[in-house]
């Protein structure tokens, strides 16, 4: 189970999407998550750029029907994409 959530940073013209992996969560207790790969998001919106905060590294990003789409390789626990 992935957990996502989008933030619109007005100021800085920019779409933050966190990603957190709840793999490891389970009612009351917590294990280390399990790496998923190969995720694939669609963000309505039109966006020319996409990378991870992480790392810097850029992302494919494909524009189609409206919605900006785009994969993250490897989610660890945590990650943010930064979408301009």
């Amino acid at each position: 189970m992935v957990q996502l959530t989008l933030q619109r940073q007005q100021a800085h013209d920019r779409m933050l999407v966190h990603l957190v992996n709840l793999s490891g969560a389970a009612q009351v207790a917590y294990h280390p998550a399990i790496p998923m790969n190969g995720i694939s998001v669609g963000i309505q919106g039109n966006y020319a750029n996409a990378r991870l905060a992480s790392s810097g590294r850029a992302l494919q990003l494909k524009q189609a029907d409206g919605y900006a789409r785009f994969t993250i390789p490897v989610l660890d626990t945590y990650e943010v994409v930064v979408l301009t």
